[in-house]
């Protein structure tokens, strides 16, 4: 074992050298059935799954299935472009396939929330949303070949009962995207869609005293902490100040904040790809966002990405760091 090609992730930012990035195929893709823990989604998206919750969402809307499997794709030839070692979320084959659409969207498209790479810790997390608490499968061959080759703990999170989490009580759910890195501060998002206080104590709990984990309170009209904050370099970052139900930790007072207003915020414009301190990916849409970017001095590769943010989910959340080389 290697200690160059260790998984390791330690910040948001620092130059991104390895990735997990989901895939959408467009045959795949099932729409959830909606349920009153949906109220984080965009608008468009809410109606289809009321409407369309458990269909294939090729026969629903052939040209969004067809865009989301294209710009998924274009964003990890992106990052293979640029020099990332780029792994894809495996694509499961029935009997798998039918466990995971069973309930789940079937499109394993947004690998920040199923586990969590901190240190040189891989974590399977527990979501909330009972129709994503499978796409962790589409990890497992991969991580199995890692565990081989590598050196990394491999923990999971306790397990739910397979039952809506509104009618469990006692879980400990974490999600990936409610999870920010900042060397030994680790910031949790709890709006009450996806991370609870029993997951985030489980968190503070398994990583120890070389850690502190924070809670951040969220509206309930958040989904997860990085649709209202990304953290982009040492003291710089980007924040949807109206997503917030407290005041940030002390170790966060100190960041220049970039606004983004919560209209942008809606078309996730606070999640994005940092490549390192001084480089990022963001959606094209976000014109003003990366205009305010530019002109501190940072360089953006703007990539087409609206049929993918139409979800409710961006770039941040389209790919998993697993080797990141970060600097303080």
């Amino acid at each position: 074992m290697t200690d160059d090609k260790n998984l390791r992730a330690d910040h948001e930012w620092g130059s991104l050298v390895e990735v997990v990035v989901g895939v959408s195929p467009r045959n795949d893709f099932v729409v959830p059935r909606f349920t009153v823990d949906m109220n984080w989604m965009p608008a468009e998206f809410e109606q289809m799954c009321r409407t369309h919750g458990g269909r294939r969402l090729i026969h629903v809307d052939p040209d969004l299935a067809i865009r989301i499997e294209q710009q998924v794709n274009g964003f990890a030839n992106l990052l293979a472009d640029l020099g990332v070692v780029v792994h894809r979320i495996e694509p499961l084959a029935p009997p798998a396939s039918t466990y995971l659409t069973e309930e789940a969207e079937g499109a394993q498209l947004f690998p920040r929330d199923g586990i969590l790479v901190v240190g040189n810790r891989v974590i399977e997390l527990n979501m909330q949303m009972i129709w994503r608490r499978r796409e962790v499968l589409g990890f497992s061959g991969l991580l199995d070949r890692l565990y081989a080759e590598r050196d990394f703990q491999w923990i999971a999170a306790p397990k739910s009962k397979p039952i809506p989490a509104a009618l469990d009580s006692s879980s400990k759910f974490l999600a990936g995207g409610d999870i920010l890195l900042n060397g030994p501060e680790i910031y949790v998002g709890c709006s009450g869609n996806a991370s609870n206080r029993a997951g985030i104590d489980w968190l503070r709990r398994t990583l120890g005293r070389d850690y502190r984990v924070h809670e951040i309170p969220l509206t309930s009209r958040t989904l997860h902490l990085d649709c209202a904050m990304s953290l982009l370099g040492p003291k710089l970052g980007l924040i949807d100040r109206a997503a917030f139900a407290g005041p940030l930790p002390e170790s966060l007072q100190e960041f220049e904040w970039i606004e983004v207003t919560p209209q942008e915020a809606e078309q996730v414009g606070c999640n994005v790809c940092v490549l390192d301190h001084g480089r990022l990916v963001i959606a094209s849409q976000q014109v003003r966002v990366r205009k305010e970017l530019e002109a501190r001095g940072l360089q953006c590769f703007p990539i087409d990405y609206d049929s993918v943010t139409a979800l409710g989910g961006s770039l941040r959340c389209s790919h998993h760091p697993i080797r990141r080389v970060s600097g303080s």
